[in-house]
């Protein structure tokens, strides 16, 4: 006795999609999404504004949540980033960093004001035009963030 074996094909509706000609090419995905991007610019950039006054606010009054202070550099550094603001996204991961083992409000302000300060400079034009203007910023961030990292997270003045 001999078995009959029947096989049966399920459709794949994906290779059948990706074989399909028409649709949207990858370059035009890419166009499409990097306009969606640029539609929104202003408002992010308006919003990442906000985000650096708040800080400057409540680090200003000397009692800041160190939790929210650390939640909007981190949205900052991702923000900026995702505009390619990547030396504002950088300063937005060094005040992380500073603020990632910040136990209370008394903390020293200065190291976080100073961040603040290079936050606000890197979004005016003159600066944010200058390649190695913005570059020196970062620099002196980073070595503010060693030196208070340095001394125990106590102002290395």
């Amino acid at each position: 006795m001999s078995h009959i074996v029947r096989t049966h094909r399920i459709e794949n509706k994906l290779a059948k999609a990706v074989s399909t000609v028409g649709g949207m090419t990858v370059e035009d995905a890419l166009a499409k999404a990097a306009q969606a991007v640029e539609e929104v610019r202003d408002e992010c950039m308006d919003a990442l504004d906000v985000k650096i006054a708040e800080i400057d606010a409540v680090t200003k009054s000397g009692k800041a949540d160190p939790a929210r202070v650390y939640a909007l550099a981190n949205e900052i550094l991702n923000e900026a980033g995702a505009f390619g603001l990547s030396e504002l996204s950088e300063a937005g991961r060094s005040l992380c960093e500073l603020t990632s083992n910040w136990r209370d409000g008394a903390s020293d302000m200065e190291p976080i004001r100073v961040h603040v300060v290079a936050m606000k400079s890197l979004r005016r034009s003159d600066v944010a035009g200058d390649s190695a203007l913005r570059s020196a910023v970062i620099e002196g961030l980073r070595a503010l963030t060693a030196k208070f990292a340095a001394s125990g997270g106590r102002s290395a003045g």
